[in-house]
């Protein structure tokens, strides 16, 4: 999908809220136009389908959730400082779930993905192996660089994204605001025992 308009995303913002809150099946487009304030023949203009509403929030939201904007805002040379580099990811990656959209966007999957009548073609899964691709990719730059040596990249790649993926889902999942602390705090211990783990810790003094 290309650059949305600000109908569409109106849209796609009620629709978010909606499908998070009371389930795909349960939103109708008259409950979509009153919380969009977009008229229901405007909407079906736009999107011919709540499926078609569905996929473009998982277009929308699949990628961002990844941390690809976090990733490209830093510079190449980063992961030279491998602790100070996994930290502030990790932070910053638990900062953007935290988000109220991404929250819906994670309750919308994990609702679709159990529900009798699928309607959601996205599981958890897919999130999390996107996520493991990007980071099998940084590991095994890093591997080639001398910065850490006779790993896996694919194994280092789960051992580090498994556990945020998991303080996401028990901790970033509901409108609660409180667990960001906590779980940045989590996020920063997880990065701590990886590196030590590794030997990281050596490997920035030298």
């Amino acid at each position: 999908m290309g650059k949305l308009t600000p109908t569409q995303n109106m849209i796609i913002d009620a629709s978010l809220e909606l499908f998070a809150n009371v389930g795909y099946k349960e939103t109708t487009f008259k409950r979509i136009a009153e919380k969009s304030g977009v008229k229901r023949n405007s909407i079906k203009s736009v999107f011919a389908s709540k499926q078609e509403i569905l996929l473009s929030i998982l277009d929308k939201y699949k990628h961002n959730s990844t941390g690809r904007e976090i990733l490209d805002k830093k510079d190449n040379d980063e992961f030279l400082e491998p602790i100070f580099f996994l930290e502030t990811f990790a932070e910053d990656l638990i900062i953007l779930w935290n988000s109220r959209n991404e929250k819906r966007f994670i309750r919308i999957v994990l609702r679709e993905q159990f529900a009798a009548d699928k309607n959601c073609t996205m599981e958890i899964k897919d999130i999390v192996n996107e996520l493991r691709s990007i980071w099998w990719m940084i590991f095994d730059e890093m591997i080639n660089a001398g910065i850490i040596c006779n790993e896996n990249p694919l194994h280092l790649a789960e051992q580090f994204i498994n556990p945020l993926f998991m303080i996401r889902l028990e901790y970033l999942t509901s409108e609660d605001e409180d667990n960001l602390q906590i779980s940045v705090s989590k996020a920063v211990k997880h990065v701590k025992f990886f590196c030590t783990k590794l030997d990281l810790n050596h490997n920035d003094e030298q």
